[in-house]
């Protein structure tokens, strides 16, 4: 087996990854496109967002809760490529949109950090280990 093999990357970002949480009976699914330097969407809408409050970044003075909100933008406008199984509060069915997502990320900030966390671990997007979980 070559080093090839275990560390090349599929990196095609409309394929994704399929990111299952089941609790029981309960489970939803987000396709999940790569976070970082290797999905140049999700670079250049976090550069884009981020501009206007560079002076406050360089300073550290930048607001806690205008950082969490271009974040769930970016992640709901360039990681998450949709979702199943997605239910509101009262149990009705939520279609994917970018909107949507950016709510639901904002409202369930573990849900946020989940989904950075999973679309920043280069395991889900290596070749081999996306071979296995499609079983080919």
């Amino acid at each position: 087996m070559s080093i090839y093999d275990l560390f090349e990357e599929n990196v095609d970002e409309a394929d994704g990854f399929i990111l299952e949480v089941q609790d029981g009976d309960t489970s939803v699914e987000f396709k999940l496109a790569r976070a970082g330097s290797q999905n140049k969407k999700y670079v250049t809408r976090l550069q884009a967002l981020m501009k206007p409050y560079k002076y406050q970044i360089d300073r550290g003075t930048m607001k806690e809760d205008v950082a969490e909100a271009i974040m769930a933008q970016v992640i709901a406008e360039t990681i998450i490529l949709g979702w199943n199984g997605v239910t509101d509060r009262d149990g009705e069915e939520m279609e994917y949109t970018p909107e949507l997502a950016k709510q639901l990320l904002l409202d369930l900030p573990a849900l946020r950090n989940l989904i950075m966390e999973e679309s920043q671990n280069v395991a889900n997007f290596l070749r081999e280990k996306r071979e296995e979980r499609e079983g080919n």
